[in-house]
């Protein structure tokens, strides 16, 4: 059975409703979010700092979770 830093990834699914990826990919996106907001660092930068494969699964894991792509949302925080 795969584990999650000791937490049984069944379990981990039954106690929160989640998927460990989906868990995975939001916190992924929430610290992503946090670096695209406080520092000058490009997409790609970002994305490979955070555990994404690229900025294209950035995007479609932000556009999930903000209803916008980072590109979107990086290009707010510029204005």
């Amino acid at each position: 059975m795969q584990r999650l830093q000791g937490i049984s990834v069944a379990l981990f699914q039954k106690a929160d409703g989640n998927h460990s990826c989906t868990y995975i990919n939001n916190v992924r996106a929430q610290r992503a979010y946090f670096e695209l907001k406080n520092t000058s660092h490009n997409l790609t930068q970002i994305a490979m700092n955070n555990g994404f494969s690229g900025v294209r699964t950035m995007n479609r894991a932000f556009d999930k979770l903000y209803g916008k792509t980072a590109s979107q949302i990086k290009r707010n925080f510029k204005n």
